[in-house]
């Protein structure tokens, strides 16, 4: 009887492991990047070409660069397809884009008493430009993907934009109610429902990334106490095996895991940021000072603004090249590339002021993302108007 019992303890051991293996197995086919086979990195098929596509376990780093921003994508899109997540960096390049394009205007101030911040930041609303139309594309895929839905609200532009001013045409950045600060993440929920429609991730579900990390060790934990508490030495070895099997196969997984398309876009953000991060003047001298000012906000998501300020100045020969219309610093000598100048304090503001956390319960993830987006302002609580 005593035999029975360890054969049976044997088996379901034995059971453990390999539905452990075929699980993790399975997760890894379904969690792993698209990348098209026969295409260079960054490169996409013609529209109509035939394609086939291969899985990756994860995008190789490279040192290739490219002297122009990914095809066709805003600073935040930028951002969001690099690493799969949209961060207050990408509100704050945002804005900035929306400055470049002469939709903002933005006046230093002096900080207020007992403010965090170098400065206050005064945002002055432009009259007389149109809603940021929706970014082209060549390709019939990607176009039908960037059709207007009434099911998706406006975009990221334009909520950041009626977020940030309401009714007014000026506002401080130190004025702003936790509410608006808050508000903003609309425009980070709205940049993942883009890069979702555009078909750049095979899912956006962070936390059950982040639990098919976790599953290996808890099974691993699961098995010491069946060894224990329970006396159950095959059992717990069984599951401690599993555990150590399910944790090995499910580490290093891209999170979150994209299409092909996706992959050939993160790549070209990949080559531009390490393009932004090569200051040699050769490399600098393959694009004019005018394109390298306005490389500003990708500078911010790609994590280069160090790289570019110290590049664009050297190309430059000067702390405050032409392109700068929208800022309005203090300094009457315009310092604005130097480590103090009005251009890194500006960065450093906005990244800690502009956007204010929310509950962990409140932030939309992966199909989710769709339905809140689909749902009434008033049930979000929003105004009516985004």
């Amino acid at each position: 009887m005593v035999r029975d019992d360890e054969d049976m303890d044997v088996v379901l051991a034995a059971m453990v492991v390999l539905a452990s293996a075929i699980a993790a197995v399975v997760v890894r086919r379904q969690t792993r990047d698209q990348r098209y086979r026969g295409l260079a990195d960054g490169e996409r098929p013609a529209p109509g070409a035939p394609v086939t596509t291969e899985f990756v376990d994860r995008h190789p780093a490279d040192e290739l660069t490219r002297p122009v921003p990914p095809d066709v994508l805003s600073p935040g899109l930028t951002g969001v397809v690099l690493d799969g997540r949209a961060n207050p960096i990408e509100v704050a390049a945002t804005l900035i884009d929306l400055a470049e394009q002469g939709r903002v205007v933005i006046t230093e101030r002096p900080a207020p008493a007992d403010s965090p911040l170098s400065a206050d930041w005064q945002f002055t609303r432009v009259d007389g430009h149109e809603p940021a139309p929706v970014e082209s594309s060549t390709d019939p895929v990607e176009a039908d993907a960037a059709a207007p839905d009434p099911a998706v609200p406006a975009s990221p532009e334009d909520a950041l934009l009626q977020v940030l001013f309401a009714d007014a045409n000026d506002v401080l950045l130190s004025d702003l109610t936790l509410d608006q600060r808050r508000g903003l993440n609309q425009v980070t929920d709205l940049l993942l429902i883009e890069a979702e429609r555009r078909g750049w991730f095979r899912r956006l579900t962070h936390p059950a990334d982040t639990s098919l990390r976790l599953a290996g060790p808890v099974v691993l934990l699961l098995g010491a106490v069946a060894i224990v508490m329970l006396n159950q030495p095959w059992l717990g070895g069984g599951l401690m095996l599993g555990g150590v099997v399910l944790w090995a196969l499910t580490q290093g997984l891209p999170n979150p895991p994209v299409t092909a398309d996706g992959y050939a876009m993160r790549a070209q953000a990949r080559h531009f940021g390490n393009w932004l991060g090569r200051t040699d003047p050769a490399t600098q001298a393959e694009v004019s000072v005018a394109d390298q000012v306005r490389y500003l906000p990708y500078a911010m998501v790609l994590g280069q603004l160090e790289a570019w300020r110290s590049g664009l100045a050297q190309t430059a020969g000067t702390a405050a090249p032409d392109g700068f219309s929208w800022l309005v610093p203090l300094a009457a000598d315009r310092r604005l590339l130097t480590a103090d100048g009005a251009i890194p304090r500006l960065v450093a503001d906005l990244a800690r002021q502009l956007v204010a956390a929310r509950a962990v319960s409140d932030v939309a993830v992966g199909a989710n993302l769709i339905q809140d987006a689909a749902a009434s302002p008033q049930k979000r609580g929003q105004s009516p108007s985004l």
